[in-house]
């Protein structure tokens, strides 16, 4: 799982305007680590059974 969380934080950075890592980790008001933070608490304590099962079809697909 923890490579599912870098693997998202890593494509929305792929996807920005952001040259380089931000040192700072904030870019145009866009703070990495709160993304980072809510990928995990996503993945490790979903709200509900819908949220639930979502999580472990999309890990189920992961290491398939």
């Amino acid at each position: 799982m923890c490579f599912a969380n870098f693997f998202f934080l890593k494509l929305v950075f792929a996807l920005s305007s952001v040259p380089g890592w931000p040192g700072k980790k904030r870019h145009a008001g866009f703070h990495f680590p709160s993304l980072y933070n809510f990928i995990v608490d996503t993945f490790e304590d979903p709200k509900g059974e819908i949220a639930k099962k979502n999580i472990e079809e999309l890990l189920k697909w992961w290491n398939r």
